[in-house]
């Protein structure tokens, strides 16, 4: 994969990113923390919020330990 890697063109409006899911902490309350996170970023003036927002939703609810 690494050598892979090496050989992709990427122009500058992409990026690479990685997230490690596994050690995600477990007892973060998550209504909590989307009721404090979705003000935070919709004051900030950030195109693309809403999908900011429905990814932390997703990723939040959607992980089963």
């Amino acid at each position: 994969m690494a050598h892979d890697l090496t050989k992709l063109k990427i122009n500058e409006n992409n990026r690479i990113m990685t997230y490690d899911m596994k050690d995600l902490y477990v007892n973060i309350p998550i209504q909590e923390t989307l009721t404090t996170t979705k003000p935070m970023l919709i004051k900030e003036n950030n195109i693309k919020k809403k999908q900011i927002i429905d990814l932390l939703e997703i990723i939040l609810k959607q992980n089963y330990f």
